[in-house]
């Protein structure tokens, strides 16, 4: 944690004392991995951030220690009841231990940012009326009691669940024990785990699944309410209602703002957010994915412009480049069969002394007669 968040932490623990206080695991595996880097570390790092109990918490860790004791330390040094689930207080049904959400909607209204206060408040207006308005109609049309994406979470749990050998007592306590790992307790009136995933997120885990299986009851009888269709349909049941443009608007006797003066800063302005080591760049082409292709002439979207009936050159390209590269090959060989080359004679004379000289010289063939 850097010391500049210092006095922010103890003024929110001073002025609401009783708020629970999580931070991004993302960025603190960020710091964490400019030293201990690797994928296999990555994983061990993540599976400490999502244990869901202290127990298996520690049993994490203690497989972490093993590849790089140091990093094991060093982990700690930001207190792991912020960013771990193990230490999360119940009640909440949250699970997240990182801070995508935020960072979704950062970069949603990423563009009004820069724009004056009431232009950006009435960007971020219209983008929350249209996004009620699209979960609404797509919450409408979903089948069955419980949300997709939650359904997609049950779904892993189901499929873990099937590796468990579970005990019954008869009434509503079960043992449920992994391979050769570890073993927990359900108890199916309390609605409790002792891996406490129940409790922190309000869906079944997967030992909890197993013992509802066990003892022939159903699966949705379980799961908290707040994951159905209704209440999702309950959230987004009051929408935004249109607004008129600013020449509708009432115009204030009070005196007009005027904004403060402006302070240019060294160097090209930034608009987009430093990425971090190793973290994938963001791409340099625009996506054409779903755009409509027209031909240039007739600007139609049944053909391009080289298939165009309107296009007097279309057929003639076809294989231009072989067509190309066989005429210029045909050019290279008829020049050099066709351009005489020099010729070469030799010539002998005998001087005054009596020694005979040799002379080779070539004589273009134009000269030779």
């Amino acid at each position: 944690m850097f010391l500049t968040l210092q006095g922010l932490l103890k003024a929110v623990s001073e002025l609401v004392p009783n708020a629970e206080h999580r931070m991004c695991a993302r960025h603190i595996y960020a710091n964490w991995r400019k030293k201990y880097g690797g994928q296999k570390l990555q994983r061990k790092f993540w599976r400490c951030a999502k244990s869901s109990s202290q127990v298996i918490f520690n049993y994490n860790r203690a497989k972490l220690d093993q590849e790089t004791p140091d990093g094991a330390k060093d982990m700690l040094r930001t207190s792991p009841e912020h960013w771990s689930r193990a230490f999360f207080k119940l009640g909440s049904n949250c699970d997240s231990v990182d801070n995508n959400m935020c960072e979704s909607f950062n970069n949603c209204i990423m563009d009004s940012r820069f724009l004056p206060v009431i232009s950006m408040n009435e960007i971020i207006r219209c983008k929350v009326m249209v996004r009620i308005q699209e979960n609404r109609t797509k919450a409408e049309k979903w089948q069955g009691t419980i949300c997709p994406n939650i359904f997609k979470k049950l779904k892993l749990n189901i499929e873990r669940s099937g590796k468990y050998y579970v005990l019954w007592n008869g009434q509503d306590g079960f043992e449920v024990k992994e391979k050769d790992k570890m073993k927990f307790t359900v108890n199916l009136a309390q609605r409790t785990c002792s891996c406490r995933y129940w409790q922190l997120s309000g869906l079944p885990c997967c030992h909890a699944i197993s013992a509802i299986y066990k003892s022939s009851k159903k699966l949705d009888d379980f799961i908290d309410p707040c994951y159905s269709i209704t209440e999702y349909l309950k959230t987004y049941q009051f929408c935004l209602q249109p607004v008129e443009g600013q020449e509708s608007w009432p115009v204030s006797k009070m005196p007009r703002p005027y904004p403060p003066a402006y302070v240019k800063m060294p160097g090209r302005k930034k608009t987009k957010r430093t990425r971090e080591v190793g973290e994938k760049p963001a791409g340099t082409k625009i996506s054409k994915v779903g755009v409509k292709m027209a031909c240039g002439l007739c600007k139609k979207t049944t053909h391009n412009i080289r298939k165009c009936p309107y296009n007097k050159q279309a057929g003639k390209r076809k294989n231009a480049h072989i067509k190309r590269d066989a005429k210029r090959q045909r050019k290279q060989n008829e020049a050099a069969t066709s351009t005489p080359g020099p010729s070469v004679s030799q010539f002998r004379c005998t001087s005054t002394s009596g020694h005979i000289f040799s002379f080779v010289c070539s004589i273009p063939t134009h000269f030779c007669l």
